[in-house]
């Protein structure tokens, strides 16, 4: 993720990439969003989603690699220019189509689990989710830390990007065994009739205050966290030090602190929700 402090840390201290091309990184991430209306258009029209949606997952994924492989070569530094920018489009290709699929995925899980508990279930799942990553994000500090300043360092980030990467692509091919109900066939569409929908949101009163909403949040909290990761980590301008000098280790807790409060609350909040 383009907010988390290895990627951060990489990229600024291995590629060389300056403070626009790093916040750009987060920009082109979000901006893949979008990706989700044509999306929600494609499997909106299919009756199985299941197939689709592990194949185009896996396939997106495997953009990881090429942010792994980018390590191998971080040693030629007349490359680093280009390999910043591979480095950024793997990212955006990964999430432009995790996005993609992702009302697929929704829409499947909408009919699989029973609304009764649909909210406790997710929230149990986010919570799970948020600390393993907290785990995970934890231990490759610690690692990246213990080896930082030796020739074993590249290596060290080349293991951790391509075990997540790996992750990443097994993980939809595991939903192989989910079951998928079977759902009747989708009507036709005009184009009007998807306009009209992807307007509905917007059209409606009670609604508006919650995009609005949602979009300041995001966006408050997601354009400083970048530079603030930056800051912890410190940076030598002319002969001045600016910043903090926070180890991977250090910077991996402040992101894992969000993450724990998150998931201990997580449940509660599913539960209210189905309350």
């Amino acid at each position: 993720w383009p907010s988390a402090p290895i990627t951060i840390v990489f990229l600024r201290e291995h590629l060389g990439a300056d403070n626009t091309l790093i916040g750009l990184n987060l920009t082109l991430v979000i901006l893949a969003t979008v990706a989700s209306l044509p999306g929600a258009w494609l499997f909106s029209g299919i009756q199985r989603r299941r197939e689709v949606w592990v194949v185009l997952t896996a396939l997106a994924r495997m953009c990881m690699f090429g942010p792994a492989f980018v390590v191998l070569l971080v040693d030629h530094t007349e490359w680093h220019g280009v390999l910043v920018w591979v480095f950024l489009v793997g990212l955006l290709l990964v999430n432009a189509g995790g996005v993609f699929t992702s009302p697929g995925w929704w829409s499947w899980m909408g009919d699989l689990i029973p609304e009764s508990l649909l909210g406790t279930f997710f929230g149990r799942r986010y919570r799970w989710i948020l600390l393993a990553q907290s785990v995970a994000v934890i231990v490759a500090g610690l690692a990246l830390d213990r080896f930082s300043g030796t020739n074993s360092i590249r290596t060290l980030f080349f293991l951790v990007f391509l075990v997540a990467a790996a992750l990443a692509v097994v993980d939809p091919l595991l939903f192989r065994a989910v079951p998928e109900p079977v759902r009747p066939k989708p009507p036709a569409r005009t184009l009007g009739m998807i306009a009209r929908e992807y307007m509905e949101p917007i059209r409606d009163r009670a609604f508006r205050p919650l995009l609005v909403a949602g979009g300041m949040y995001g966006f408050f909290f997601n354009m400083p966290t970048v530079f603030l990761i930056l800051f912890l980590r410190g940076e030598q301008v002319d002969r001045t030090w600016i910043g903090g000098q926070a180890s991977l280790w250090l910077l991996s807790l402040v992101t894992v602190t969000f993450a724990v409060a998150t998931a201990l609350t997580a449940n509660l909040w599913g539960r209210l929700a189905d309350r």
